[in-house]
């Protein structure tokens, strides 16, 4: 039996979703998010916490987590757990054009230029890739995270599937951005590389580059 409880995420996990990403996404390659979301300001973490408090309600999202049981509390007659990984999954929908979705306010002023360059040339290269959902329609997995002492064990396998059952039962594409490190990942379930963004040396000096991999699994006939 697995470890791991899958669920809708909860207002009440948001904390964690929110920790879970800036532990997850720190690594020296994380270049884009460190600068964005510097991770010593609590602007940056009331950023994620305004944003998920929003989105968790969204009819077109799902915000999931993965728990696994912890000791139960003194005095406490209920199991305890603990969040250890999360996705947001975005169902078909009809996705305004990128010119009519305005970006948000970002919480670290040096960084909204690298922001908006950014998170705007996705959501351009996602509408050149796929469109507007309205002819075309796919699942689009926008993020997914596993606390660093977890990951390797399966809790991400379980947020993938749960997305790519409901894409297959609907005969529908998926579509995602990762990372270079993360691509063969997602190649064993099936998605193929078709395209990728080079946010250049220009933004990141000695640092170098910072490269996006988009990618899209076919969907299966039902």
């Amino acid at each position: 039996m697995s470890k791991f409880n899958l669920r809708p995420a909860l207002a009440s996990d948001i904390p964690s979703i929110v920790s879970i990403y800036m532990s997850a996404f720190s690594h020296a390659h994380d270049l884009i998010s460190l600068k964005v979301f510097p991770r010593d300001q609590e602007s940056s973490h009331q950023f994620w916490r305004d944003m998920l408090t929003e989105e968790i309600d969204d009819p077109e999202a799902r915000i999931l987590a993965v728990t696994v049981a912890t000791p139960r509390a003194e005095g406490s007659e209920l199991d305890e757990e603990e969040v250890v990984a999360f996705a947001k999954w975005n169902t078909p929908r009809t996705y305004p054009h990128p010119s009519l979705s305005p970006l948000p306010t970002w919480p670290h002023p040096p960084g909204a230029a690298l922001a908006d360059h950014f998170f705007g040339a996705l959501s351009q290269r996602k509408h050149e890739l796929v469109g507007d959902g309205a002819l075309r329609p796919y699942w689009y997995l926008e993020l997914v995270a596993t606390k660093p002492e977890f990951q390797g064990q399966g809790a991400a396998g379980l947020l993938m599937r749960w997305g790519l059952e409901r894409a297959d039962e609907a005969g529908v594409e998926t579509y995602l951005e990762a990372s270079p490190e993360g691509k063969a990942v997602y190649e064993r379930f099936g998605f193929k590389e078709v395209g990728r963004l080079v946010v250049g040396e220009e933004w990141f000096g000695e640092q170098g580059e910072f490269v996006e991999v988009f990618m899209v699994r076919e969907g299966k006939e039902t």
